[in-house]
């Protein structure tokens, strides 16, 4: 018997002459799946449109989806050398630029005795011929070390600075990231009054630590701020209705390095009413002097001649003159004009000794710590009152 292949079509009904007519069509048959194709469960055909199939095609788009992250991730790194360290400059020195002072703190080489309550948007922005544009004129690579030479410009000069960086790697991809060391601020110093818990400086008032606050019981002592390049105006608090705070300025040339500047000193003037004041202390102690029996009493102006040592009586003969002549930094000096006698009683029958005294003195008025205003004589007499 013939064996039948898969190639070979389904046989043909043949109609029984007895049952249908001749001219009756046959009825359709169907026809069977061609070489190949066999058909699924649900009845569609297997194949390349198959469950594994999609599984092929899946894997391959997320093994295509992985390629392309680590080309972006590691490649441009490897391609473009240095260009990441420049990236890691700019970004830093547009904080700069921008007076952005979060930023600025980020990176602050921290400096002993140096406080960094200066660095805030307002003081920073607030900065006259602050840095207004830079160049980074090279960058040099050494592995994961690199060294850019920067030019920065401020008011009407330019100054060249460097700035490191240190190339370390992030992530399960070891991505190489661009690090900028450590930077170097200007430090301004400054002399301000004693005791002094707070500082303007333009427009902002700085609270200043109280471990850094001056300890002098007078005048002044020294605070060391952190700034970035440019010209501050600094002032003392106000202080009751004795002092007028003055307006100091100290600038920071455009570089970022180690800086420091001159002392400048932040000081009060006398206002009208503690020019009053100190006169008023010093016609005070006046008095006190005319009352002691010493020819050359302690911390006073008057003095009798050096030939005189016995006990007497001080008389002021005329209204003192004062008059301030100089407001200095921290200190007020004042001259005095004083007439006096010394008059020594005589012996037993004798007439008592009268001596004239002028004196032309100066004295000072100087705030200590807690802001109290104290004047006194400049130079007082050194014999002890008996």
């Amino acid at each position: 018997m013939p064996r039948r292949t898969d190639s070979e079509g389904a046989g043909r009904t043949i109609a029984l002459g007895w049952s249908e007519s001749p001219d009756t069509d046959p009825p359709p048959t169907a026809s069977a799946p061609s070489a190949g194709r066999a058909l699924s469960a649900g009845g569609a055909p297997s194949g390349e449109g198959g469950p594994r199939a999609e599984r092929r095609r899946s894997l391959v788009l997320g093994g295509a989806i992985v390629l392309v992250l680590a080309l972006v991730l590691v490649l441009p790194p490897v391609l473009l050398g240095g260009a990441g360290a420049e990236r890691a400059v700019e970004q830093y020195l547009d904080a700069v630029v921008a007076g952005d002072a979060e930023t600025v703190r980020e990176h602050a080489v921290p400096v002993d005795e140096a406080l960094d309550i200066a660095l805030t948007d307002g003081v920073l922005q607030g900065a006259r011929d602050r840095v207004s544009g830079y160049t980074i004129d090279e960058m040099r690579v050494d592995g994961d070390s690199a060294v850019a030479d920067v030019t920065l410009t401020g008011g009407d000069r330019e100054l060249e600075s460097t700035l490191s960086l240190e190339r370390r790697r992030d992530g399960l991809l070891r991505r190489p990231v661009w690090e900028l060391q450590p930077v170097n601020l200007p430090v301004v110093r400054l002399n301000v009054p004693a005791g002094s818990a707070q500082l303007e400086v333009n427009g902002q008032m700085l609270e200043i630590p109280a471990r850094s606050r001056p300890q002098e019981q007078f005048a002044f002592g020294e605070i060391t701020l952190q700034v970035l390049p440019g010209t501050y105006e600094v002032r003392a608090p106000q202080s009751g209705d004795l002092f007028a705070p003055r307006t100091a300025e100290v600038s920071a040339p455009p570089v970022l390095g180690l800086w420091n500047s001159a002392l400048v000193p932040v000081s009060s003037a006398l206002t009208d009413a503690g020019v009053q004041e100190a006169i008023a202390q010093l016609r005070s102690s006046l008095r006190d002097c005319a009352r002691s029996r010493s020819p050359a009493p302690s911390d006073c102006p008057i003095i009798a001649p050096p030939e005189v040592t016995e006990r007497g009586v001080w008389t002021i003969t005329s209204t003192p003159e004062f008059e301030l002549v100089e407001d200095m930094e921290g200190y007020s000096i004042f001259r005095a004009r004083v007439s006096a006698e010394f008059a020594v009683p005589g012996a037993e029958g004798d007439e008592e000794e009268v001596h004239e005294v002028e004196a032309d003195v100066p004295a000072v008025a100087v705030a200590d710590r807690d802001g109290v205003l104290h004047a006194h004589w400049y130079s007082p007499a050194t014999v002890e009152e008996e």
